[in-house]
């Protein structure tokens, strides 16, 4: 059987003909909903709590001086101050899992593969920090990315960037990648080997704002260095 139950502090507010009336309206929009077959179960029932059992932001209730206080509007701002920043934390958070998927997709397409390096200063933060593998916090921004990258293509100029997985939890993005290239060109102190490279990647990175904010990543160094012939394959 359907119950409709409303509290009320006991004498404020409603009067008793109000009541009566609020009980009308609310079984009639019940049945209107569900069908007036359910209108002989339907119980609508008015509970009343003591005056002196209730309070608002912890002091005891009814208390007309506080609610007309200064210090009750001070502690309304506080709470919509506090309630307003957890909205605009929300709205920079990186936004959907989908949107993320689709921020890095176009970013290893535009970046990597088609070498438009104009889309860092669209997608990179300036702050942004890449956290090293040795632990270390380099500064880069988006110009400190897109000489990474030019070293790389500089290197191996017909390299594709696939992406493997894309996993987002957040506004933490977790990417598989495989990079494959003809290794044509110095890669630091290596020379050019000539050789066909394959090296698979795992990045970890964060998104604020629709901005690439900071970045960890880890890649089979050892075995690119082993393709390349710049270490001895065991």
């Amino acid at each position: 059987m359907p119950i409709i139950t409303v509290q009320f502090i006991q004498d404020v507010v409603a009067t008793p003909a109000q009541k009566r009336e609020l009980i009308v309206r609310l079984t009639d929009t019940f049945c209107d909903i569900l069908g007036d077959v359910v209108r002989p179960f339907v119980y609508c029932i008015i509970q009343e709590t003591p005056q002196q059992e209730w309070g608002i932001a912890g002091v005891p209730m009814p208390d007309l001086v506080y609610l007309t206080s200064d210090e009750h509007a001070q502690v309304i701002e506080r709470s919509n101050a506090l309630m307003r920043a957890v909205i605009i934390q929300a709205g920079q958070s990186s936004g959907t899992a989908a949107e993320h998927r689709a921020l890095f997709t176009r970013w290893f397409e535009e970046l990597w593969n088609k070498k438009n390096y104009n889309i860092a200063y669209e997608l990179v933060d300036a702050d942004f920090t890449a956290h090293g593998a040795g632990g270390q916090d380099i500064k880069q921004g988006p110009d400190g990315v897109i000489g990474m990258v030019k070293a790389w293509h500089a290197a191996m100029p017909d390299g594709r960037m696939t992406v493997d997985d894309i996993i987002t939890e957040g506004d933490l993005s977790t990417i598989r990648m495989t990079w494959e290239a003809t290794h044509t060109g110095k890669f630091g102190e290596i020379p050019a080997s000539g050789k066909r490279i394959t090296v698979t990647s795992i990045g970890i990175d964060r998104v604020i704002g629709g901005k690439i904010t900071e970045g960890w990543g880890e890649l089979n160094l050892l075995g690119m260095l082993q393709q390349m012939g710049a270490i001895p394959q065991s």
